[in-house]
């Protein structure tokens, strides 16, 4: 691909190689894989590796580019999933991190610890959630979200 490629249907100012795409895909890649705290829903959008706005045209480029399915499928899951980083999540994830929780404590307790989180929950999972369904529009809009994708 030519610098100056104009990619995800954006303004002649969104440029990106596919060099640099890759790059970018590949960090964004890593910031993913290195997620394995079970029970983390959102994140705050500043701790991606690089402004989501970027990773999403690397990842449109990368869709447009690659030909492989299952690779295809992946890119189109990373970039649903950029719904999971928000902006103004804070340092601390949102969600339940049940690793940290004492389950066979009192449940009056356990409500207690589960409460606050839970509540931080339901109000960032409907923010993620309608950014969700708008990334998946985009995708459609673009052409790159197949029958295939249809019940996801």
């Amino acid at each position: 691909m030519k610098e100056g490629t104009i990619i995800g249907g954006q303004a002649p100012s969104a440029t990106m190689t596919s060099g640099a795409a890759e790059k970018i895909v590949q960090e964004y890649g890593a910031c993913l894989r290195s997620l394995s705290i079970p029970g983390r829903l959102v994140m705050d959008a500043g701790s991606l590796p690089h402004p989501k706005e970027l990773i999403r045209q690397a990842l449109i480029l990368a869709l447009r580019l690659e030909t492989d399915p299952k690779q295809r499928q992946a890119l189109k899951s990373g970039y649903i999933t950029l719904s999971d980083w928000q902006e103004g999540v804070g340092d601390e994830p949102v969600g339940l991190d049940v690793t940290k929780m004492d389950l066979n404590a009192d449940p009056k307790e356990l409500a207690k610890r589960i409460h606050d989180p839970l509540e931080r929950c339901v109000k960032w999972a409907a923010v993620a959630k309608g950014e969700r369904e708008a990334l998946k529009s985009d995708l459609q809009k673009l052409g790159l979200w197949e029958v295939t994708n249809a019940g996801r």
